[in-house]
């Protein structure tokens, strides 16, 4: 019997035989970030550049590549990895020296995190960059959610609440989840989990596995169908998501 090939975008094999450096590399050669490490260099302006934009962005994306699991880990590697300094564009000639400190990072992702509606317009280019090769994106989707503790202390002073020194967390809430399930016995029984920080909800292209959502704060009392709908009116999406509305809407019914 003839046998046809799947066709695919790409081979998670290929990307498996990769090598470490050239994972980054990859993702970093298609993410449409120009406007913003611009944005970030108009900013810094002639003030100190010990540490420029572009490297600093690149290691910050190569720390999530690789999954570092804190700054403070990525920074490490970055001492003990030239090869990594190389790739991400530090200058070589200050050696280990060219690495940033705890600090300078630091502030950096405060920066990031000052013009997050960047990185959601980021996100939204590639979306409508791949809908374009995918023209049934966004008709099958799958919604879930998952709970992300808070490194942070939750605040009972009403007045602390509303001064941040960069030690609390203020946007972080409440939440719980009850496990319902049959115990050894044979009767039925719960299990409520609680914990402060926020809860991540995704809304996923079935299909493709394809992510279509993002991280949400905790403290609404909406379904999850309801968070989706919301979002979906209240971002642009490309035209092959905007089924996603309609369906999730759909589910409120």
């Amino acid at each position: 019997m003839a046998t046809t090939p799947q066709p695919s975008l790409f081979s998670w094999q290929q990307v498996d035989s990769a090598s470490d450096l050239d994972r980054p590399r990859l993702v970093l050669s298609v993410l449409p970030d120009e406007e913003l490490v611009r944005l970030l260099e108009q900013r810094r302006g002639r003030g100190r550049d010990d540490y420029p934009v572009r490297p600093m962005w690149n290691a910050l994306i190569a720390g999530i590549v690789f999954q570092h699991p804190s700054a403070a880990a990525l920074i490490r590697e970055l001492w003990r990895n030239g090869e990594l300094r190389q790739l991400g564009g530090f200058d070589p000639l200050r050696g280990m020296g060219a690495a940033p400190t705890d600090d300078a990072f630091g502030r950096f992702v405060e920066l990031i995190i000052e013009h997050r509606e960047k990185l959601v317009q980021m996100f939204h280019r590639q979306l409508e960059q791949l809908s374009r090769e995918l023209p049934e994106l966004g008709r099958r989707l799958a919604v879930d959610s998952k709970a992300i503790a808070s490194a942070g202390k939750p605040v009972k002073d009403e007045q602390k609440q509303k001064e941040p020194d960069g030690r609390r967390d203020l946007e972080a809430d409440w939440g719980n989840k009850t496990y319902k399930g049959t115990r050894a016995d044979g009767t039925a029984g719960e299990k409520v989990v609680r914990w402060f920080g926020y809860k991540l909800h995704l809304l996923v292209d079935s299909t493709y596995e394809q992510l279509a959502e993002r991280a949400e704060q905790l403290g609404a009392k909406q379904r999850r169908a309801l968070r989706c709908a919301r979002y979906q009116a209240g971002h642009r999406q490309p035209p092959a998501l905007e089924r996603a509305a309609g369906q999730a809407a759909g589910a409120l019914r």
